[in-house]
């Protein structure tokens, strides 16, 4: 009964990181696009290039902070269910 209960809980718990993982990729991925549209923009000396780019590497630090921040969150808790398991 406890392991049922316990299988429950990984497999809510590995949805939850496989959604978060595909909300971070897009995230990336539009931060991507705007650093690149704002080096074209840029390049093409348009007047709204640099705040394009400037938003793109923002949000991308933004966002990977939030990302780093989480994955060790996950590191650690792999580590004590680890420990706990030895």
């Amino acid at each position: 009964m406890e392991k049922n209960i316990e299988n429950k809980k990984m497999k809510h718990q590995n949805m939850e990181i496989r959604q978060t993982n595909k909300i971070m990729y897009i995230l990336n991925g539009i931060s991507a696009t705007l650093i690149i549209i704002g080096a074209i923009l840029k390049i093409s000396h348009n007047e709204y290039g640099n705040l394009i780019i400037s938003i793109g590497f923002i949000s991308a630090y933004f966002i990977d902070n939030i990302e780093i921040n989480r994955l060790k969150k996950i590191i650690k808790q792999l580590e004590k269910e680890n420990t706990l398991k030895n």
